[in-house]
């Protein structure tokens, strides 16, 4: 594995190497040591893989009971995979980044505890997987409205498909204002 980008510190992307001859290829698409040895946390928790059709937008969510650090790729169709550092200590905090991810691809794309993260497919059937370090906990979840103005420039359609959930998520500026924004801290490690 190698890293290709670090465009704000706890962001990363980085290659799994792939392996080809004519009769197709090989991949680790995960390897402890590998993931390791690039400062990318090994102790996940969960897969997950959602599908979705195209031009759905989804996010901007992140959690922190427990504290959950996210690495993500496309395994069918392609996607814009969006991040934010919502780490009230940090001074990157409001920086986002995003990178256009396919199938192709053996490209992950990680962002440690305190971002959160959502992606906008293209078109066709879409995949997207990823291990985190936290199990799931809907009491200890929040989010941000992709429809943010900082986010404005990060995402592709004008008219997603989106889901009522994620509609009713509030601005960055007004998740600032509310006490469990007290979690997001860059001192707070993924747990292990």
């Amino acid at each position: 594995m190698k890293l290709l980008d670090e465009p704000i510190p706890g962001l990363k992307v980085f290659e799994a190497v792939r392996k080809g001859d004519q009769r197709g290829f090989f991949v680790e698409l995960f390897k402890a040591s590998l993931f390791k040895n690039l400062g990318i946390p090994h102790n996940f928790v969960q897969l997950n893989e959602s599908q979705s059709i195209g031009s759905v937008r989804r996010g901007m969510h992140f959690q922190w009971d427990p504290p959950m650090a996210k690495v993500a790729r496309i395994s069918r169709g392609s996607a814009r995979l969006v991040a934010i550092d919502l780490r009230m200590d940090s001074p990157f905090y409001g920086t986002s980044h995003f990178i256009d991810l396919t199938e192709d691809d053996s490209i992950w794309y990680y962002g440690e505890y305190g971002f959160a993260r959502g992606f906008e497919t293209s078109s066709g059937i879409n995949h997207l997987q990823y291990l985190v370090t936290g199990e799931y906990n809907a009491l200890g979840e929040g989010g941000v409205s992709t429809f943010d103005t900082s986010l404005e420039d990060c995402w592709k359609s004008v008219s997603p498909i989106i889901s009522q959930r994620d509609l009713n998520l509030p601005s960055i500026q007004q998740w600032a204002t509310m006490s469990q924004s007290k979690h997001l801290k860059m001192e707070v490690k993924p747990s292990k």
